[in-house]
């Protein structure tokens, strides 16, 4: 298992791209999980810059409504004049397969093999990458939406914690509903829907002090 943490959120501002009044940029810096910024196109392109150089391992773009199809490109700088390159990587946000599991006999999805016209319901809404650690001052960030305008929330630049042990077997994945349920005197019920939640729970066996120190740290 991977762990992202220590977001340096607060040592970076935000530069570039075209953004609509009412959701800037900079939202994805707010700690409110579904603050977002919009953009005015299906690409967009701004620039990270740190306050000096910083070293990164984890990068995250959390609560976009990107659409099947779309990348994300980073390219990562040295130096603040963009004029040393480190790396350039593109990513697809979504996994072009379809898991059968998901879908039940009824769905359009489970027959046809096929998004329909509720595909996005059911795609993870976080993209995260896992890099090598480097060192830099600037990431140079290209959003490619393959259809119309997007959303992106808060954005997670941070370490990579890998523990020595992984793991202990037992772990869960879990889709945890929080829809309610209320009955009248007359026994009929009345549901308040709300959208179910996938969680992971798991336990690691107990740390090492230098890792937890690094954990820490």
């Amino acid at each position: 298992i991977k762990i992202g943490h220590t977001n340096r959120i607060e040592s970076f501002n935000l530069v570039g791209g075209n953004w609509h009044d009412n959701l800037p940029l900079n939202n994805v810096k707010d700690k409110i999980y579904k603050k977002q910024a919009q953009s005015i196109s299906e690409v967009e392109t701004f620039d990270v810059v740190f306050d000096r150089a910083r070293t990164f391992s984890t990068f995250a773009i959390l609560n976009h409504n990107l659409k099947p199809g779309s990348t994300i490109t980073l390219k990562v700088y040295e130096d603040f004049d963009k004029s040393t390159m480190i790396s350039a990587n593109t990513y697809q946000v979504h996994d072009d397969s379809i898991m059968f599991d998901d879908y039940q006999w009824e769905d359009q999805n489970f027959w046809f093999g096929v998004y329909t016209i509720d595909p996005y319901l059911k795609l993870n809404n976080n993209f995260i990458v896992f890099l090598s650690e480097v060192t830099a001052t600037v990431i140079e960030v290209v959003v490619n939406n393959s259809s119309g305008v997007f959303r992106i929330g808060r954005l997670f630049i941070g370490d990579t914690f890998y523990p020595k042990v992984n793991m202990e077997f037992g772990a869960g994945i879990a889709s945890n509903s929080s829809t309610s349920v209320e009955e009248s005197l007359s026994g009929v019920e009345y549901f308040n829907k709300v959208d179910s939640h996938r969680t992971l729970e798991f336990t690691l066996p107990s740390l090492e002090s230098h890792e937890a120190s690094l954990l820490l740290s």
